[in-house]
């Protein structure tokens, strides 16, 4: 695989990964904003946990509080409260409060979930929340090592 090769590959997965978030759970899930086919929104919350590592109901769940608290104390992930270097690793402590929270059903996180038709990712429920990271690390390896094989 030439060097345009592999940067094809990643504009590829960058920009579905975009879509994934900016238009399925953001748009669509998120705000309502896109109407989606019953079909292509099972697709979206089936998938979209291993394109984009993250849970569909938690991101719409953190991304709700979000709104609901902006630059506040209670926003789940505003660099106002951690700064620019720790918004990171806030983002991930708030994403699993809110996964414990609507796993374990606390009504200060289920709120957020209304009209949410779907339960949170099989994926995420079972603990193995990892594993698409793990599949896109052994891919890009193995493009990497078949794309160096093929240069000599």
């Amino acid at each position: 695989m030439s060097w345009i090769g592999c940067l094809l590959v990643f504009l590829g997965a960058y920009l579905l990964n975009l879509l994934v978030i900016s238009v399925g759970y953001h748009r669509a899930l998120a705000h309502k904003a896109v109407r989606l086919h019953p079909v292509l929104q099972r697709m979206l919350v089936a998938g979209g946990s291993w394109v984009t590592g993250i849970d569909a109901k938690s991101w719409v769940v953190m991304h709700r509080l979000h709104h609901e608290h902006s630059d506040t104390p209670l926003d789940p992930h505003s660099p106002v409260n951690v700064g620019i270097a720790g918004i990171g690793a806030e983002q991930l402590r708030s994403y699993k409060r809110v996964v414990i929270g609507l796993l374990k059903k606390n009504p200060a996180y289920t709120k957020y979930a209304k009209g949410l038709d779907f339960d949170v990712h099989s994926l995420t429920r079972s603990g193995r929340w990892w594993l698409p990271y793990v599949v896109h690390g052994v891919v890009g390896l193995g493009l990497a090592l078949a794309g160096g094989w093929m240069l000599g």
